[in-house]
């Protein structure tokens, strides 16, 4: 066999071994973070799962740029990780130069050489993996915020719009998109203690299917009859909810934040998205129902001014309104469905759904 002509390589165990966690990182990502100005990132996981099962396992940890998600798992391997400081040491040799008289050999060459040493500081078994995730946002948010379903005993979750941001998977980007069709406001209330001190505390609700429509009519036949015009102005939002104060209606107690979302909703043109999707809701709460009976309990909620042209739809244009609330049984019934909590792409698989399989199947697909 023949004998390697440079030097070998020494290593040397720290005294100290320091604790390490590698991680590896998408392609993307890396660049994002090595980019001239990287932008903020955000570690985030979700509460703890009292009974994890198979079915219902222990939350992943999140890492969240401005505009994608990623899902971050512990990797085992059987094989060490070493973690290596690479050191200089000058190296003395005696070089002999080759002799043409053997009565008058040269005088040996003192040289000192630079040499490389490897200090081997740290080892690991595991390493973390992040992964692309792509949540759906509403699922997200329909799971984690109440819907203001009772006037008089809302079930609030306390804290703000930003605190609950930092307490979801989500990217600030997949947040506010999802913050927006789920219908989510933020709003305060007075919370009295036992002593009778009384504290006002941030909350933050998604509007209720059938309080929402109900309102939505009141607040059209008010403006129609005070000859108001749509608008976010707080004068305007607080003349709404004042409407019926005289007379003690429980209109008194609705939350700006809930007038605001549904004057957005109108003033951008999403009135008929939403209500039909909440008249589904609705109708549909004990099992599928027929497309017709949705189109005529829809249009029953819509205000009068409101059904302009939706008398005239077509069934299918009314089962695509809903969709992504919606499965069909039959190709003439319908019933409400809570979004899907993954992004569904092209082919059917879920993005962000991992893959099973045992890490010698990966390694032999990649050495065909």
């Amino acid at each position: 066999m023949t004998q390697p002509n440079a030097y070998t390589v020494p290593i040397a165990y720290s005294t100290i071994q320091t604790p390490i966690r590698l991680i590896e990182l998408p392609p993307a990502l890396l660049d994002l973070v090595t980019s001239p100005n990287p932008p903020t990132l955000h570690l985030k996981s979700l509460p703890p799962v009292p009974h994890p099962t198979t079915a219902n396992p222990q939350p992943h940890a999140y890492l969240t740029t401005p505009t994608q998600t990623f899902t971050i798992r512990q990797v085992s391997s059987s094989n060490n990780t070493f973690l290596l400081r690479h050191a200089d040491h000058t190296r003395v040799t005696t070089h002999y130069p080759p002799s043409i008289d053997p009565l008058n050999p040269p005088e040996p060459e003192i040289r000192e050489e630079t040499a490389l040493t490897s200090i081997l500081t740290s080892t690991t078994t595991s390493h973390l993996e992040v992964l692309p995730y792509s949540p759906n946002p509403v699922a997200t948010l329909r799971k984690m915020v109440p819907a203001y379903s009772d006037l008089y005993t809302p079930a609030p979750l306390y804290g703000s719009k930003e605190t609950l941001f930092l307490d979801v998977p989500l990217s600030r980007l997949q947040f506010e998109q999802g913050w927006k069709e789920a219908l989510c406001f933020e709003d305060t209330i007075q919370v009295v203690d036992e002593d009778g001190d009384s504290t006002t505390r941030t909350c933050i609700w998604r509007l209720d299917p059938l309080l929402t429509l109900r309102v939505l009519k009141m607040l059209e036949e008010f403006r129609l009859s005070e000859g108001l015009s749509w608008s976010l102005e707080p004068r305007v939002i607080e003349d709404f909810r004042e409407m019926f104060s005289e007379d003690g209606s429980a209109a008194t107690r609705w939350m700006p934040g809930m007038v605001e979302t549904i004057i957005r909703n109108v003033m951008e043109g999403n009135v008929h998205r939403f209500t039909a999707r909440m008249a589904l809701e609705i109708l549909s709460e004990h099992g599928a129902i027929s497309v017709d009976k949705l189109k005529k309990g829809w249009l029953d909620y819509l205000p009068e001014t409101m059904r302009a042209g939706a008398e005239a739809w077509t069934d299918e244009k009314l089962v695509e309104l809903v969709k992504g609330y919606s499965e069909s049984p039959t190709a003439r019934s319908v019933k409400f469905v809570e979004p899907p909590e993954l992004l569904v792409v092209e082919g059917g698989a879920a993005k962000g759904a991992v893959k099973k399989g045992k890490w010698h199947e990966k390694f032999a697909a990649q050495r065909k």
